[in-house]
């Protein structure tokens, strides 16, 4: 099918900046263009393991109140390199550590946080699906899975490269394998291997939307849809930069661009609907509350309002700002540059 021709930029009003709350001190943003796995040179090699670490290891402490007050940001220590988080259907959020090799537990009602496993490498992206959780490990390429309650080692895959994303959808766990390179869906119960697409370039974000898994592309600035059977693509679009990072709500696909713009895309039919500057390269960012929330790498995190197409509000945290997701009535927003989580309180960022 035709592409759309690529919309204007949108210009961010001025003054938007609603910065209620500044957090003292500054992190280095993670290297590289791609994501916080470009920074994981120094990760093990060989073949990957991953046990329950031991009772004696102990966790991180909050460092504030666990639940922000309307207007306010409260902080949580959780360790270096938090790099993506899931959340479990016991309401649990689980967070990889990339440069501490662990992946911890969250009570969002305590704010307490404890170790669940360590692997053989940098742990990143993290997915839930049937009653597991599925780490992507870089440095060692590998996909492991894990018990949630315990930690224990389910089962270690191999793959053809590092594991740039995990999503979970259809029954599949899908990974955005640098190696292959494209995109392979894993049996959520066997952990056997599915459909699979040769994407070329370097597959990097994906999403799992209305029975489709996406992907992009960084090398080729192409946003990629997979038929239903996930075997071949039946949408590319170019977006015109690097496209990196998904969310969906409302009907609509969201994806980041390294060049500082979040593109809003009909999931139907691929076609680009406009591109919102949301600052300095954005991050991964979520639909929830209403509209979209980005964090760029300065630390600001700015709210898309879905009616205009505008940037309606933002919050500036500490720069370094990566993952955003919703967890009950807050967003948390992961510093992959330091070591904690920021529990945001969105009723007070625009509107």
């Amino acid at each position: 099918m035709g592409l759309a021709p690529r919309p204007s930029r949108l210009v961010r009003p001025a003054g938007i900046f609603l910065a209620f709350a500044v957090l003292a001190g500054c992190s280095g943003a993670p290297s590289g263009t791609a994501g916080p796995a470009s920074a994981g040179t120094g990760a093990e090699s060989g073949a990957a393991t991953a046990t329950s670490v031991p009772t004696a290891t102990a966790p991180p402490s909050p460092t504030a109140v666990p639940t922000p007050a309307a207007g306010q940001v409260s902080t949580v220590v959780v360790g270096s390199g938090p790099c993506a988080l899931e959340t479990a259907p016991d309401g649990s959020v689980f967070v990889t550590l990339y440069h501490d090799h662990k992946v911890v537990r969250v009570d969002p009602s305590s704010g307490a946080v404890t170790d669940v496993a360590t692997v053989n490498g940098a742990p990143c992206g993290i997915a839930w699906a049937d009653g597991s959780l599925w780490v992507g490990v870089l440095g060692v390429e590998n996909l492991v899975q894990l018990d949630p309650s315990t930690g224990r080692v389910q089962q270690t895959i191999r793959l053809d490269g590092d594991p740039w994303d995990v999503q979970p959808g259809g029954g599949y766990v899908w990974v955005a394998d640098r190696g292959l390179p494209g995109v392979v869906g894993y049996d959520a119960k066997t952990g056997k291997p599915g459909p699979s697409v040769v994407t070329g370039g370097d597959p990097t974000g994906l999403a799992y939307v209305d029975g489709h898994v996406w992907v992009t592309i960084q090398s080729t600035h192409k946003v990629l849809r997979l038929n239903a059977a996930a075997t071949a693509v039946d949408i590319s679009q170019d977006i015109g930069t690097l496209p990196t990072w998904f969310a969906d709500g409302d009907g609509t696909l969201w994806v980041t661009d390294n060049g500082g713009g979040a593109h809003r895309i009909d999931p139907s039919s691929g076609q680009e609907i406009a591109t919102i500057d949301v600052g300095r390269r954005p991050r991964d960012p979520v639909y929830a509350f209403g509209a979209l929330w980005v964090a760029d790498s300065s630390g600001t995190l700015s709210r898309v309002s879905p009616d205009t197409n505008t940037v309606t509000g933002a919050v500036q945290l500490k720069s370094g700002t990566w993952t955003v997701e919703q967890v009950g009535s807050e967003l948390w927003v992961e510093n992959y540059g330091g070591n904690e989580i920021y529990r945001v309180d969105p009723t007070s960022v625009g509107s």
